[in-house]
């Protein structure tokens, strides 16, 4: 009688499921790493967006003369800036070098900014700010 030739070729069923589950176990913590990474993405585009409101807002401090704009607003791609300017000190004299009063007086102003996201966030930025009126011609300083 003949044998019948054994075939040891290829893997069993058993070995294929603990080949996989060894795989998967391993896999576990990079799935982990995957989801914080993800996570942190997020947090450093919400703090990106943050910092251009914030960028945005000083603009806003450095141009507006808050003598004639009170309030006002500026709509970005991802946020909307709300402003309201408070005066905290009135209408002092600007003074020239030599210290004689000039042709302005500046106010001091405390310019509180809305922060609307459009991810639905609210955030409130304030900074001081100054207004300036002119009190005089330019021309009068000279007669």
């Amino acid at each position: 009688m003949a044998q019948k030739p054994k075939n040891d070729e290829g893997f069993s069923v058993l070995e294929a499921m603990i080949a996989i589950a060894i795989l998967a176990t391993g896999f576990l913590p990079l799935l982990a790493l995957q989801t914080e990474f993800f996570a942190s993405v997020e947090k450093l585009e919400q703090m990106d967006l943050r910092i251009q409101a914030y960028n945005d807002a000083v603009k806003i401090v450095r141009v507006e003369n808050f003598d004639l704009t009170k309030t006002g607003s500026q709509i970005s791609n991802d946020y909307e800036l709300v402003w309201t300017a408070e005066p905290v000190i009135k209408d002092k004299y600007v003074r020239t070098q030599s210290g004689m009063p000039g042709r302005f007086t500046a106010t001091l102003y405390d310019v509180n900014f809305q922060v609307n996201y459009n991810n639905g966030l609210d955030e409130n930025i304030q900074i001081r700010g100054l207004g300036w009126t002119e009190t005089r011609d330019f021309l009068d300083m000279f007669r």
